[in-house]
């Protein structure tokens, strides 16, 4: 599956071969910080296979790692007290669902320039509470079908961020999958001379704030009608819908 780490490498303005690094500006809040991008090097001994892995670096006591602290006050926090109280675990700290907050990275028409917009906790708090009596065809008919000049079920400024990123996510999935159903493998490109393709969420956006790509299919607009009005359930384990008894369908991974 196509991790968010691939989908932010395809919407690179440059090329980056693996230990390569450069030099950006990430625009946060109105104010212009420092960063290097960089490819990182990956054993191809071990992992043949593995996607490129692109990190974005910054002094731990730069300017940007303060409103990065402040910004996200309950992440910093977590990790800080996980250090304390595990001061012998040098992996990664694994923040809890519940608790994480993000950071958007948008590209610009400037190649070294990134926008940059934060979604608290409170952000996503929110969001959830205002979202809870929503159905997920409605906002999923929203993240395919509608404009970003015409919300109308997510009205306030931190909703619309949130709905942006997921748009952009689902956007470039289409693109990755050459707007082809992960079911069916049909697309209209063909016959009809159009692209088109609805993004549908494993598990409701709208209940459990998901929008990681392992999250989202690419579907023709039967299937993904057919999904919600059958209640057909997925098998994470073998990738499959099932619909009833007797109709079971894969999922397309390629």
């Amino acid at each position: 599956m196509h991790s968010q780490q691939q989908i932010f490498f395809s919407t690179l303005q440059f090329e980056l071969k693996q230990g390569e690094k450069r030099k950006i500006k990430i625009i946060l809040e109105g104010d212009e910080f420092d960063a290097r991008i960089t490819n990182m090097i990956i054993d191809t001994s071990i992992y043949p296979d593995h996607c490129d892995i692109v990190r974005i670096q910054y002094p731990k006591n730069g300017k940007l790692a303060e409103k990065l602290q402040g910004l996200f006050y309950n992440t910093y926090q977590y990790c800080l007290n996980e250090r304390k109280t595990k001061p012998g675990n040098k992996g990664k700290t694994v923040v809890p669902e519940e608790i994480k907050e993000y950071l958007v990275l948008y590209t610009t028409t400037m190649e070294d320039m990134f926008l940059a917009e934060a979604i608290s906790l409170e952000d996503t708090q929110e969001f959830k509470q205002e979202t809870s009596q929503i159905n997920e065809n409605d906002y999923e008919n929203e993240i395919n079908n509608m404009k970003d000049d015409n919300a109308t079920i997510i009205q306030k400024q931190m909703n619309v961020k949130i709905r942006k990123m997921d748009r952009k996510i689902c956007q470039r999935l289409k693109e990755i999958y050459n707007y082809r159903c992960q079911i069916c493998g049909y697309g209209f490109r063909e016959k009809y001379g159009v692209d088109y393709a609805e993004a549908h969420h494993i598990i409701p956006f709208v209940q459990s704030m998901n929008n990681n790509p392992e999250n989202i299919l690419i579907l023709c607009p039967n299937h993904h009608r057919i999904i919600h009005k059958a209640g057909a359930e997925y098998d994470k384990v073998n990738k499959v819908y099932q619909f009833n008894k007797k109709v079971i369908e894969g999922i397309n991974y390629g």
